[in-house]
């Protein structure tokens, strides 16, 4: 019977192994005869490489491995893939290799150049791992870079498109070394649709990465610097007539500064014909995503922020309102002609730079309405097409676009009502519905903001707050607002706080008021900022009911809004609004607002001015009947009872309800003197929802 092939090799594999330990070169000998008698059996041509590499001779295991690759690349892919592993070790790794991975360097390194290129386009053509994949090819590239000039074009291309996950450690290696490299060496590259991918993949990754992966760029952010020289290259590469245009625009102003870059984006644009609509689109995409990243990341308190959502911003965009001067001039609009004034938190704590910001925040919104402008344009269009090719972007229900867009609406005045299910933010929502002059929605909001700081650490902004829970008992505020002016003597100071009237940026008019001009302020989660942005959204709302209430709900109305008018007293809107309110008091000749005055009126200045009123007449030569405090029979010291008809003011007559009246005003100012003026309107705010909801009742 004859011997098969298999036989022969069965044979001279076990002769070598018995006389290996005695004899390695007869060992070697059996093996050499058998390749000799069957030169294509894969298992003697394999144990021929393993004798030589148990025997840690470089150069000979290089031999039989190279006859192996040629003659069974597919089933030596374990061995391949070993191999590679090992140069990776050796040349890319930071962690110490073994000795293993140093033996089989030298075995790689004793193979033909040409060789070790196909060794590694090998393990990259058949891996199924993506990192791997990226490896080998970044190992092509650094060991033989001559080669790769030549066609290190097709290689890159190879791996354009593999991975979607942005933050893969695939995605790493591609973008911050491979391409890079590739880029570097080879000048010869041809354009190509997969450059395109590559640049997507690559804007991508630099927008969304975390900070954390970046650890040289912690200080001045270089992943942005990166970015742009890929596009600059890749766009060279393209034939973009404005390619470079980053590093052309570093030179001229000195700086990648983001409003140096839209100044020469606009110029670019107003000159577009030079220019096709991609790559104008392209800088304008990279620009846009760049402002509302560090927008994003600047409204957090860390300089580390996180795209999962988890991490709530500390910061939080609303518009500002400002009480109209007259009743006739309570419906008109702000002049468009006036820049909307944009102010930042001063709780410095959260914010060191509130110029960056605000930077940040302005560039991305002129970029928005740029492109807005160009509606219709083929540039318009091919922004958004870039945006939404970008997968691991999700542009649309990407959390930091959606923060910037309600943002924006809320900036320039475009909210609709649909907008109330993108946010779930009250502060944010509070300010929406105050701007759409829908009251009782903005109201009942505001009284939910207050509520939410008076019982949880958790305040509506969304982050954690670091006090505790307010006791209406105690001072929770880090600020003690103390009452001011003098009563019979009696001299109190009182502290400069922060104010929503009381803004520098506001125009003045020639007759004194400020003049209808928009303003949004970031807020912080300091809670007295807080309470005072709920409190002048109400002031706004009661404000709008003063031409409109009737009668006996008129006074609820006038009343709240007094007790909520002494958070921004003294400010000159507050003055004006109080001078409105007192002429339409003494108009009318009456005003009752009991218990309400007792319990929540506190400033001194505007217990004096009610003092002055009680002892005035009206136009109709009238006393003024003011019923706001309980007399001692549970009637009214200065206005009426269902058994009395004294009334404040008479002259001459009832003169002890005079002295009743200021001895009211005298116990009003000395029982308050120490009460907390936040914590009482918290207080004023939680008890009286109801009234005041039924104030703003069609609004």
């Amino acid at each position: 019977m004859p011997y098969t092939d298999q036989d022969i090799c069965n044979f001279f594999i076990k002769k070598s192994k018995n006389t290996e330990d005695s004899s390695i070169s007869e060992a070697k000998a059996w093996l050499l005869t058998g390749r000799s008698l069957i030169p294509k059996n894969f298992q003697i041509q394999l144990q021929s490489y393993l004798l030589e590499k148990r025997q840690k001779n470089a150069e000979g295991c290089a031999r039989c491995f190279e006859v192996l690759f040629r003659m069974f690349p597919m089933e030596i892919i374990e061995e391949v893939n070993e191999m590679a592993n090992a140069v990776k070790a050796v040349t890319l790794s930071t962690v110490k290799e073994s000795q293993e991975e140093i033996f089989l360097n030298k075995v790689f390194n004793s193979l033909p150049v040409a060789m070790r290129m196909e060794v590694l386009m090998h393990r990259s053509e058949h891996t199924p791992i993506l990192l791997e994949k990226c490896q080998s090819v970044l190992l092509m590239v650094k060991l033989f870079p001559d080669v790769v000039n030549q066609h290190g074009g097709n290689m890159l291309y190879t791996l354009s498109g593999c991975d979607a996950d942005v933050h893969s450690p695939f995605r790493s290696h591609l973008v911050t070394e491979l391409v890079p490299a590739v880029l570097r060496l080879c000048k010869n590259l041809q354009p190509s649709p997969a450059l395109i991918t590559l640049l997507n993949q690559c804007i991508e990754y630099y927008v969304l990465v975390d900070d954390e992966q970046e650890k040289d760029d912690t200080e001045n952010d270089t992943r942005w610097e990166k970015l742009y020289g890929v596009v600059d290259q890749i766009g060279a590469i393209l034939n973009w007539s404005i390619a470079p245009f980053f590093r052309d625009a570093a030179h001229s102003t000195g700086s990648t500064n983001v409003e140096m870059l839209l100044q020469s984006l606009c110029v670019a644009v107003q000159h577009r014909s030079h220019y096709t609509p991609t790559e104008l689109a392209y800088i304008a995409v990279v620009i846009f995503l760049r402002c509302i990243t560090a927008y994003y990341e600047k409204l957090s308190t860390s300089n580390i922020c996180k795209f999962s959502g988890k991490e709530k911003t500390k910061l939080t965009l609303v518009e500002a309102f400002l009480p109209q001067p007259t009743s006739q001039q309570r419906n008109e609009s702000p002049d468009p002609n006036l820049a909307v004034i944009t102010t930042v938190s001063s709780n410095s704590s959260l914010h060191s730079d509130p110029s960056q910001l605000l930077q940040y925040f302005h560039t991305a919104t002129k970029i928005w309405q740029l492109i807005q402008s160009l509606a219709g344009d083929r540039l318009e269009k091919e922004f958004f097409i870039i945006l939404s090719s970008m997968n691991s972007l999700n542009f649309e229900k990407w959390s930091v676009f959606q923060e910037f867009e309600f943002d924006y609406k809320t900036y320039v005045g475009q909210h609709q009502i649909a907008d109330s299910n993108r946010t779930n933010s009250l502060v944010k929502l509070v300010s929406m519905y105050c701007g759409l002059r829908n009251y009782k929605s903005a109201a009942e909001c505001a009284i939910k903001v207050v509520n939410e700081i008076s019982t949880s650490p958790t305040t509506p902004t969304g982050a954690i707050a670091a006090s505790p829970p307010v006791d209406l008992k105690a001072n929770p505020f880090p600020r003690s607002r103390s009452i001011s002016g003098t009563f019979s003597g009696l001299s109190v100071t009182k502290q400069t706080n922060f104010s929503f009237f009381n803004c520098s940026s506001y125009a003045t008019h020639s007759k004194g008021y400020l003049v209808p001009q928009r303003r949004v302020h970031f807020i912080s989660e300091n809670k007295s900022e807080v309470l005072a942005y709920a409190v002048n959204v109400l002031i706004q709302c009661f404000q709008s009911q003063m031409d409109t209430a009737s009668s006996q709900k008129d006074d609820l109305c006038i009343g709240h809004l007094i007790t909520l008018l002494q958070l921004e007293w003294y400010s000159p809107p507050a003055d004006m609004l109080l001078t409105q309110i007192l002429d339409m008091i003494r108009s009318k000749g009456a005003f009752r607002y009991f218990p309400y005055f007792a319990d929540f009126i506190i400033e001194a200045d505007i217990l004096e001015q009610f003092m002055a009123l009680g002892s005035n007449q009206n136009s109709a030569n009238k006393p003024i009947v003011l019923d706001i405090f309980s007399g001692g029979n549970g009637g009214n010291v200065s206005g009426y009872t269902e058994n009395s008809t004294r009334r404040m003011g008479t002259r001459g007559v009832e003169r002890g309800a005079k002295n009743d009246f200021k001895l009211c005003m005298k116990k009003q100012m000395l029982k308050n003197a120490r009460e907390n003026l936040e914590s009482l309107i918290i207080k004023f705010l939680t008890l009286n929802k109801v009234d005041i909801m039924t104030c703003l009742e069609g609004r």
